[in-house]
């Protein structure tokens, strides 16, 4: 499948299909879990994606709380026959309108889009500040990077 010159591989359009990708907070009125969270936002998994001709990275998760989430699992490939491997990481967006790069690159050597990729699964991530949104950001060796869209809203966050 070709989608703006970049082969999204089949195990994350299947990926994607499987999860329901928007978490939307429940109103006031909704069941909740805990007194302060809607009840079907521990079940929904969030799909975040950044792509560019280069490679491409996914990663599905859940919100565990207002500073967590956690159940990561995140999927990079190589898409270029150039000997230059492909990396991810996340960007963490605070409430409080700053952000932070996760240290942790997490690498793709297979090059030339061989239907093969790099999957890395339950990972968590968490911040002593309020997490809002999270976003991947993907980038090659001795190339640019690319930062993907932001990921929904964190439900566990008071609007």
């Amino acid at each position: 499948m070709r989608l703006n010159s970049f082969r999204i591989p089949a195990a994350v359009i299947g990926l994607a299909l499987l999860v329901t990708p928007v978490v939307t907070p429940a109103p006031a009125s909704a069941e909740t879990v805990g007194g302060n969270v809607p009840s079907r936002a521990k079940a929904d998994k969030v799909l975040v994606y950044s792509a560019n001709g280069y490679g491409y990275a996914g990663a599905t998760f859940n919100w565990t709380g207002p500073g967590q989430l956690s159940d990561i699992d995140l999927l990079v490939t190589d898409q270029k026959c150039d000997s230059n491997p492909v990396w991810a990481y996340f960007r963490v967006n605070r409430t409080n309108n700053t952000f932070f790069t996760t240290g942790t690159r997490r690498y793709d050597y297979s090059g030339c889009d061989k239907e093969d990729y790099s999957t890395y699964n339950d990972l968590s991530l968490s911040d002593g500040f309020d997490i809002k949104t999270v976003q991947l950001i993907i980038c090659v060796r001795n190339g640019p990077c690319h930062t993907g869209g932001e990921s929904d809203r964190n439900p566990y966050l008071i609007t």
